[in-house]
């Protein structure tokens, strides 16, 4: 038992320590704002009289009366004085400082916030605070110890209890109505009387509740209607004593439902008493203005709904559920009504920036039912009356959107709900399929296209769509914002078109979405037409463009309907050279925002969705989707970028850039895997698929180096980075270690030369060296020497390689078979350190010289540590002198044509020439 008192007295004393705090910061902050406008106002008083002092202090346009020192008229100043006063004067105004008056300086001392001290706070609120949780903790002990000892019965234990906490309640506003009573006056502002009402409410709150929960002496709507009672007359003696005894009175009562249960709860029931509480709070709020409070109080009968929603609720409750979330979300938008709101322009930025409590409140209290909404449509069966409420809740919203400028955007959360709900439409699995419906002679065109178990579903859809585009359309006229209604007018349509599109494609012929997205289109059309004339005007032009890119969108949808599923979102990359084109002739920066969204969805859609690995593919390269799939709107891409260019807006044209050289990638990289594995979704990842994918990489990273070195852009600079950072990472990790033939096995082809070793080292090698011209100009001049390496290492691997599929055939092993494949390496690196060194002196090149030498160390090494041990007969002697011989010439070849030496007089040898340091 002592543990459940104390729980409970944690249950609702916690939330309400924790509201002190909020309280006792927020007063503070009302009396340095008070303080503030008081010395405002006084210095605008002296403005305007011109700082003349007069014979009687004006009427100062105060909150408090001006104290006695400030209302002693002083002497009258000599002309000395005077013309000292016109030289501080002019002093003052040289600084910029306002110099007060003496007669109004003693009302500024008055008026100014006296700095409230440690002791003070912590005798004055602190102290009283919990001296008021320590009298109702005490309360409840002295029943407890009755009960221990025996003294008294459960009843009169629990009646005590409660006559206890009613007079620590009337004792508590018997202080405040009578604060000269004990050893010190209490001041007006003192939180003693709420202290001793709180403690006096928890007392009978906790009796009431024992006498239910623990005693089981009252029955279950005795114990409700009593602990309802409580909370009321809380709310009540908050309105003379404060915010506290509102926020305990809100906790009490919506802990009531929880806290009384019953074994046949009844949604009517709940709702009612949850909204009568609620409503309850909100009155107390707009009349003493107690802002804060209003988010509690919202919050807690959104979570009821919620409890409700995922626990008890049944399709039998659905009227009385909606009726409740109707009523939370009037009760959180209206209890504000006619609040005078600030001017803040129409732009959203500022209505965000300077968005007061109340207002943020409505917003909560919106989206909170508004999130709530498509879950009663869910469970209740998308019955027509949880349909009627949503419908109800967006003329709701529409409606208050049309009369406060500041919360036009509920308009938008109506349709996000609508949307929110066609997308969680649990639709029946039966029905008749039309993936192989006939062409034009069995088309059915508006005839009977629908199973009987879809029409509630696209219904739905159809009359929302409609009833949003004409709304919409009506109430933009007199908006100061139309083109937020225009956006919300042909965005739903479209975005309902596309959800069923996705939902119910395969049960509906393809014509009739084309004849679909056609009507829509054309209503869109017709509506850009009425806007014309007004184009004069900045924000009906925004209109007029969303209309016109609603209509292209439409057309775009009619025209790919017809095809499979991945052409959907090549609908959509149609759709941004024409918004390109509709804003650089309707000259609104609005659709820069759109086209933005569209190319994310785009990109999302095509660049992260997996599923496209599972897309059926055609029987040959060029004819799968992937062709038009990623070249579409790799090219839709392009022509919008170029067109926004010219309208100077480098972040979509960022975007764009971007878009254009991903799905040229991708277009490329998914090809070659169509090429070589015949499905995207294969397991295998191949050493010649690797390569192909490494070639194709590293020619688009040159192709965009060579581009940003004429013409600077941060697409192709981050782009030929990132393409050459994969393409080096897949060649070290893959290529030369995992995907090895020598490690993997696999065979490397029959051809000589044409084989995937070509395509593996050599051309890698080769690509990567052309790379090294361009790397200083994307800022990539510390990896030139590592590339460098790393390119001359392909090529002696690509060279080694082939010299052993020449003697082993396709699959190489990895060790040598005869002495004459052994010997074949030898001749093979110094033919390569030849090669090397007669180029690195030709371009007059150190780095290419460095590389032969540093292959003809390997040779060397080999010569002697294997050669010697390993060969024999004249294997070996050929291997020996052909290194030797070799070695000589090399160094004839570096005194030659590297390091010549001058003639010099005798007593003076002959010093070396620089050699020419041209890089590769």
């Amino acid at each position: 038992m002592e543990a459940i008192f104390i729980i409970l007295g944690l249950i609702l004393l916690g939330p309400a320590v924790l509201a002190i705090w909020s309280l006792v910061v927020t007063n503070r902050l009302e009396r340095e704002v008070k303080a503030l406008t008081s010395k405002v106002e006084l210095l605008t008083y002296q403005v305007e009289t011109g700082g003349a002092q007069t014979e009687t202090t004006p009427e100062a346009p105060l909150h408090e009366e001006v104290p006695a020192a400030a209302e002693e008229v002083p002497p009258e100043p000599s002309m000395e004085a005077d013309d000292d006063a016109d030289a501080a004067t002019a002093d003052a105004e040289l600084s910029d400082e306002v110099e007060v008056e003496p007669v109004h300086a003693a009302a500024m001392a008055a008026a100014a916030p006296q700095r409230t001290g440690f002791e003070q706070k912590l005798t004055a609120s602190w102290l009283v605070w919990l001296g008021g949780v320590a009298i109702a903790l005490a309360g409840v002990f002295l029943v407890k110890y009755a009960s221990d000892q025996g003294l008294l019965g459960p009843a009169t234990r629990t009646s005590l209890g409660f006559v206890l906490g009613l007079a620590l309640t009337c004792g508590g506003e018997w202080v405040r109505r009578n604060p000269k009573h004990g050893l010190a006056k209490i001041a007006p502002g003192s939180y003693v009387p709420q202290a001793v009402t709180a403690a006096g409410l928890f007392m009978a709150f906790a009796s009431v509740f024992a006498a239910y929960g623990l005693y089981e002496l009252l029955a279950p709507l005795v114990a409700f209607a009593a602990l309802a009672a409580i909370a009321l007359a809380a709310f009540a003696l908050s309105l003379l004593q404060g915010p506290f005894v509102a926020l305990l009175g809100l906790i009490g009562g919506l802990a009531t439902p929880a806290l009384v249960s019953t074994d046949a709860p009844a949604a009517l029931g709940l709702f009612s008493y949850v909204a009568m509480i609620v409503g309850a709070c909100l009155a107390v709020v707009r009349y003493q203005r107690w802002w804060w409070l209003a988010f509690a109080a919202i919050g807690g009968g959104a979570v009821w709904a919620f409890l409700w929603l995922t626990i008890e609720h049944t399709p039998r409750d659905v009227f009385v559920t909606g009726v409740y979330l109707i009523v939370l979300a009037a009760m959180s938008l209206l209890f504000w009504w006619r609040y005078e709101l600030p001017e803040r322009g129409v732009n959203w930025i500022a209505e965000i920036r300077g968005a007061t409590m109340p207002e943020l409140a409505g917003w909560v209290g919106a989206i909170a039912v508004a999130v709530l909404m498509p879950g009663l449509v869910q469970f209740s069966d998308q019955s027509f009356a949880s349909l009627t409420f949503v419908a109800v809740l967006c003329g709701l919203y529409g409606w208050f959107a049309r009369r406060v400028q500041s919360m036009d955007g509920l308009v938008v959360i109506a349709g996000i709900v609508v949307l929110f709900v066609i997308t969680v439409w649990q639709l029946p699995t039966t029905g008749q399929q039309f993936d192989d419906f006939p062409l034009p002679g069995g088309w059915r065109f508006l005839g009977p296209v629908l199973d009987n178990d879809l029409v509630p579903f696209a219904s739905t859809a159809f009359i929302f769509g409609a009833l949003f585009a004409v709304g919409g359309f009506f109430s933009l006229w007199q908006a100061k914002r139309p083109e937020v209604w225009a956006g919300i007018s042909a965005a739903v349509p479209i975005g309902l078109l596309v959800l069923s599109y996705l939902r119910i494609q395969d049960r509906v012929p393809d014509v009739n979405w084309s004849v679909l997205a056609l009507i829509i289109a054309g209503i869109a059309t017709s509506a850009a037409r009425a806007l014309v004339a007004h184009r004069d005007n900045p924000r009906m032009a925004n209109a007029f463009a969303l209309y016109a890119a609603a209509a292209v969108a439409g057309l775009s949808f009619a025209a790919t309907m017809m095809f499979d599923r991945a052409v959907l979102t090549v609908a959509l990359s149609i759709q941004l050279p024409a918004l390109a084109w509709i804003a650089h002739k309707a000259g609104t920066p609005l659709l820069r925002w759109i086209a933005g969204i569209v190319a994310g969805v785009v990109l999302a859609r095509l660049a992260l969705n997996w599923n496209v690995l599972d897309y059926p593919l055609g029987r040959d390269i060029g004819s799968n989707w992937i062709l038009y799939g990623y070249g579409i709107p790799a090219v839709m891409f392009y022509w919008a970028a170029r067109q926004f260019r010219e309208l100077r807006d480098d972040h979509v044209v960022t975007l764009l850039e971007g878009g254009t050289m991903l799905f040229a990638t991708l277009l490329v990289s998914l090809e070659i895997r169509t090429l070589v594995e015949g499905k995207l979704a294969a397991e295998r990842y191949s050493l010649f698929e690797q390569s192909l994918q490494t070639i194709s990489w590293l020619i688009i990273a040159l192709s965009r180096m060579w581009s940003h070195a004429v013409t600077p852009r941060f697409t192709k600079l981050w782009g030929a980075r990132i393409l050459i950072c994969l393409s080096l990472a897949q060649i070290v990790f893959l290529q030369l270690l995992v995907s090895n033939p020598i490690m993997t096995g696999d065979p490397v082809g029959v051809y000589p030369v044409v084989n995937v070793l070509l395509s593996a080292y050599a051309l890698p090698g080769i690509l990567l060296l052309a790379s090294v011209w361009w790397l200083e100009a994307i800022g990539f001049a510390i990896f030139k020497r590592p590339i460098q390496l790393l390119s001359f290492l392909l090529i002696f691997v690509y060279i080694t390689l082939e010299v052993q599929r020449g003697f082993q055939g396709s699959v190489l092993s990895g060790d040598p078979q005869s002495d004459a494949e052994f010997y074949a390496y030898s001749l093979a690196w110094l033919g390569f350190a030849l090669a090397l060194l007669a180029l690195g002196i030709y371009r007059g090149a150190p780095m290419l010289r460095y590389a032969s030498l540093g292959v003809l160390l390997i040779a060397v090494l080999k010569v002697f540590l294997f050669d010697m041990a390993d060969l024999t007969g004249l294997l070996r002697v050929a291997s020996f002198l052909g290194l030797g011989l070799c070695l000589v010439g090399i160094g004839y070849v570096y005194q030659r044509f590297v390091f010549p030496h001058a003639e010099a007089p005798d007593d003076q040898p002959a010093e070396p020439s620089e050699p020419d340091a041209q890089p590769t």
